[in-house]
Parts: C-alpha cells; structure tokens; sequence
C-alpha cells in the first residue's frame, strides 16, 4: 500500500506541472554504481592475474568499497530519510489573495513517506522552502490507507486517485494553490464537521481555512532554521 502510494505521488504532483528534482536518486544510482564498478574490477583483475599479484590493489579496492557504501548508507539514512518527492513550484504559478499577487515560483515542495508497524495509516513529512531562503518549514500530515484504496470484485485493493488527489489538495496548501483552488472556499471547507478554523501555512505564507474534522489530520507548521 505504502509503495503504490509513494508511486502516485511524482505523477499526481507533475501533472501540476511541478519541477521534479531527481537529485536524490541521482546520487545514489551514482554511489551504487561505483560500489559495482570497484567490485567487478577486482573480480576481473582477481581471475585473470590472481590474488597474489594483485593484493596491494584488492586492499586499497576494499577500503574504497568500504568507504562508498558507508557514505551510500548515510545518504539513504541520513539524507533522503523517507523522501520519495522533491520539486519545485512551476513558473509562473501565482495565487491572487485579498489586495495582492504572491508568486509562487521556485517553491520548494519535499514529501517524506513513513509508517508504523502493523498501523493502516499513511504519513507524509512536508518540507516547503522559499527561493533562496534557508528556512525550511515542515508540518505532517497523515489519513488511512482505506481513504483511497477500494476492494475490487477479487477482493484485491486498488489505489482510486480522486480521493488520494484531494487529500493532497486539502491537507498541503501549496498543491491546491498550484492547482488553481482557493484555499479557502475549496476541499478543506467541504469535508464535514462544525466550524471553521483559520490557520496561517508557514510554506507558502498564504492563509487557509480548515474544517474541525477531516479523514486525515495534520499538524501545526514547525519552523527549522
């Protein structure tokens, strides 16, 4: 479930015309590969010459592998830590709020997929970054895998992506912005419950209203410095 979900982000989000980094993945394809390279180097050198007459290369071959799959480890912990979205907000993207124009060009949209175990519940940490700004903001969201899997005549679930879409446009602000919904009179308000909320977004300084009660949840904006 988990899977399929992070496959349907990056083609909901680009058909939004949101600018996918691939920096991550890049990376890693680029450390993995270089492992490889050292490994079947001195497999070939090993077979042709034998160990004996190689073993001053195979030591130094050996640390350097050693060292590559350290820094791979630390980039897939340490670094991507769940990410399976990074992009940018398209050019052009505006958003007409009460006596101005925001811009929201350049926009940086980062997504963070995690569960818990034997929990149906998805969870997305979100990383919304202004231009040139080293302040990051992050907040959570999360609802149940039932919200947009359905049963079909097999008994097998099957991602449906309208209610996944609207999650998305309902819980994280910049992607219904992009998406040419007001915030204000858009998803969020129509999902039942009593009352309205008013809560400031952190990521893309804009206003939006919330409903009391809502399938998923999301917590309040933290500022990282």
């Amino acid at each position: 479930l988990k899977n399929t979900t992070d496959d349907a982000l990056p083609n909901y989000l680009n058909s939004l015309k949101f600018k996918q980094s691939h920096r991550l993945t890049d990376v890693r394809l680029a450390l993995s590969f270089a492992a490889f390279a050292i490994a079947a180097v001195t497999f070939v050198l090993d077979y042709k010459f034998g160990f004996e007459s190689q073993k001053k290369f195979t030591t130094v071959a050996v640390g350097i592998y050693f060292a590559i799959n350290t820094a791979l480890s630390y980039w897939i912990w340490g670094v991507e830590r769940g990410k399976v979205y990074e992009g940018t907000a398209p050019n052009g993207a505006k958003v007409r709020l009460p006596f101005t124009l925001k811009c929201l060009a350049g926009l940086m949209l980062s997504l963070a997929s995690y569960t818990e175990k034997h929990s149906p519940i998805y969870r997305l940490r979100v990383h919304t970054q202004k231009p040139r700004s080293p302040d990051v903001y992050t907040f959570h969201i999360e609802a149940p895998f039932s919200t947009w899997f359905s049963a079909d005549s097999h008994g097998m679930g099957e991602l449906v992506s309208k209610p996944f879409q609207q999650w998305l446009l309902k819980e994280i602000p910049l992607v219904a912005e992009i998406a040419g919904i007001d915030a204000a009179k858009g998803p969020r308000a129509k999902v039942g419950g009593t009352g309205d909320s008013r809560a400031e977004d952190l990521g893309s300084g804009v206003s939006a209203t919330g409903s009391a009660t809502s399938q998923g949840t999301r917590n309040k904006p933290k500022r990282k410095q």
